[in-house]
């Protein structure tokens, strides 16, 4: 990205090359004269973090549906978990 810049091509020219805002390009500009090429690495997002363990999802499970959660699955969609 930076190299693109440094050989003159305009802010603009580069956004519009890779489909993003003039903002975007002078954000991975700043990222890379800070950090280099690791600051273009992809890692996988964290998310937050579960505020119910696994044995009180299964308790609430239970509570709402009367019944064990993983059973109902297993009998309505072959134990695919999740939207459906």
């Amino acid at each position: 990205m930076a190299r693109f810049l440094e050989r003159g091509l305009r802010p603009e020219d580069v956004a519009a090359a890779f489909g993003v805002g003039r903002s975007t390009v002078y954000g991975w500009w700043s990222a890379d004269q800070k950090m280099g090429e690791k600051s273009f690495v992809v890692g996988k997002a964290k998310g937050a973090v579960p505020k119910l363990s696994p044995v009180q999802v299964t308790g609430l499970h239970r509570t709402i549906l009367g019944s064990d959660f993983s059973a109902i699955c297993t009998r309505r969609h072959g134990g695919r978990h999740g939207r459906h």
